[in-house]
């Protein structure tokens, strides 16, 4: 599929509704009939995260394909995104929207003439069919896929409210589903559970009945189904793709991470791009603990890790370093002897991006996820000239979560600004990483396009081309993410899978009786490649 970003988004806008039909078709019309159960969940396995995964081989063939004649397009572009990135966040002056639209402009045509250009990027993807998916399912895994749909009404000729659905697949054997009501009905559970998993607050008392009213609606319907299963592979779809599922809680009032390795994916045609292994990689890189500046001051409460203002503007604020990273940094080059470290004032933005495919990237820092702010009509002034660039209605989403790197609280880490967006992290050579670790607050948030995964620094790294990427839904703890982590890497080394290393991290920290909450332990989550390192 040639055009740049928007050319494809628009593009596949296009199959919404005859989506949305297969499903109703199926839900609504003929609940029982395998053959139209088989069509709906193909085609939401063909449609669903279709452009990720589109933008994902694209990328990584300008990146190891392209034609010697065109790089000087590639270098701009990459140029380009770091001038749209360092005006965005400016600190003595809001940036020009004329300006920035030019910018945005020409980066959408160096897109468009890049893939245009080189024929080898209009090989098309894997082709994705239900047995493909099936076969690529681990032996005692679920693939859980959830949908969110409008059914439509032929006997009224109307669309009718937004639904969820449940679409579950083992490796063998015929699919179960489930439709879960109204979105009007489920959103509410989901922020409830939300809410109880992020607050450090609230004891378990208060907590579970949400968890556990999650549980009974998501996936206590399909409870007989996951019997003997030991491993969700669960691709969310809308504010699902909010909730930590390690903390719902089921029937016998144990959390879901008690019973099951948890890894997340965007679609289940995720495991067809997981087939596929990547070149040999360098070296680890492990960055943390930056000096931001001396005498700055916390932009959050208490050790957290992180901020969450309400608009894009980031000049007033500043950070101060954190105590937890320095010994997280110092366990990890022990248990990674071959990294190379970055801290203080090395751990610049400059160096991190210039680094080329480390096998394993590290960093423990702080992170930023900012709401979208109201569309007013100034902010609609100022950011017209993206709106033709990003599908949101207001700033492209990926320059509103990022990291914080040295010199963050003066702009100046080495020649770029310390705030790494996830906007530059695109643009990034990760080919063969096989980790990243954003161990920092908020990492896996950002903008939610149904049916397109969650527009944050997960799915920039994705792109980048990281296997696997381990991020955090809320604001976390500093020490109790330095404990977790170095737990994390210790079952690495002992040769487990990713996301059970992980597991195995957060359980420990579920025995310990200070930190027994989700709070403490399951903000982070794990997503794509689940075996262990190569």
């Amino acid at each position: 599929m040639v055009g740049s970003e928007e050319y494809k988004r628009n593009y596949l806008a296009t199959f919404q509704d005859s989506t949305n039909t297969a499903i109703a078709f199926h839900l609504q019309g003929n609940p029982q009939n395998p053959a139209v159960a088989n069509l709906a969940l193909t085609t939401i396995l063909r449609r669903k995260g279709r452009l990720l995964d589109v933008l994902a081989a694209t990328a990584s063939r300008l990146r190891s394909q392209l034609d010697a004649s065109s790089q000087p397009q590639l270098d701009e572009l990459i140029r380009l995104r770091t001038q749209i990135a360092s005006l965005t966040f400016v600190r003595d002056r809001p940036p020009l929207a004329s300006q920035i639209s030019q910018l945005a402009q020409r980066a959408n045509q160096l897109e468009a003439q890049l893939v245009s250009q080189n024929a080898n990027f209009r090989l098309e993807v894997t082709p994705v069919t239900l047995g493909a998916v099936q076969q690529a399912i681990p032996a005692h895994a679920v693939l859980l896929e959830f949908i969110e749909y409008v059914p439509y009404n032929p006997k009224t000729n109307r669309w009718q409210a937004p639904r969820y659905a449940l679409y579950a697949l083992k490796n063998s054997g015929a699919p179960q589903w489930r439709d879960l009501g109204t979105v009007a009905e489920v959103n509410p559970l989901i922020k409830a559970a939300r809410q109880g998993m992020a607050d450090p607050r609230l004891p378990a008392t208060v907590t579970k009945p949400s968890l556990k009213a999650a549980y009974e609606r998501l996936l206590a319907p399909l409870e007989s189904f996951l019997a003997g299963s030991t491993h969700l592979l669960v691709a969310p779809d809308g504010q699902l793709n909010t909730l930590s599922f390690e903390a719902l809680v089921d029937r016998q009032e144990r959390y879901l991470v008690q019973s099951y390795t948890i890894t997340l994916l965007t679609s289940g045609r995720d495991l067809l791009r997981l087939q596929q292994r990547g070149k040999p990689a360098n070296p680890p890189l492990v960055v943390g603990n930056p000096t931001f500046s001396q005498g700055s001051r916390r932009a959050g409460a208490g050790s957290q890790r992180g901020i969450n203002p309400r608009s894009l503007d980031l000049r007033s604020l500043t950070f101060t370093e954190l105590p937890g990273t320095a010994t997280e940094v110092k366990a990890l080059s022990t248990l990674l002897p071959q990294a190379q470290v970055l801290t203080g004032s090395d751990a610049t933005e400059t160096a991190l991006k210039e680094t080329q495919r480390p096998r394993i990237l590290h960093l423990a820092t702080h992170g930023f996820f900012l709401e979208s702010p109201p569309l007013s009509s100034q902010v609609l002034q100022n950011t017209r000239g993206l709106n033709a660039y990003v599908p949101f209605g207001g700033e492209n989403p990926l320059l509103r979560s990022g990291l914080a790197l040295a010199g963050f609280n003066q702009r100046q880490s080495g020649v770029d600004d310390g705030v790494l967006t996830a906007f530059e992290v695109t643009g990034m050579n990760l080919d063969g990483t096989e980790l990243v670790v954003m161990s920092a607050c908020d990492t896996g948030r950002g903008d939610i396009l149904n049916g397109d995964g969650v527009y944050g620094l997960r799915r920039a790294f994705t792109l980048a081309g990281a296997r696997t990427q381990v991020s955090s839904l809320w604001k976390v703890d500093d020490t109790t993410t330095q404990q977790l982590m170095v737990a994390f890497y210790q079952n690495l080394a002992a040769g487990k899978g990713r996301s059970e290393a992980l597991r195995q991290a957060q359980l420990q920290l579920i025995n310990d009786p200070r930190k027994q909450i989700p709070y403490f332990w399951a903000a982070f989550v794990s997503s794509g490649e689940w075996r262990p390192l190569p």
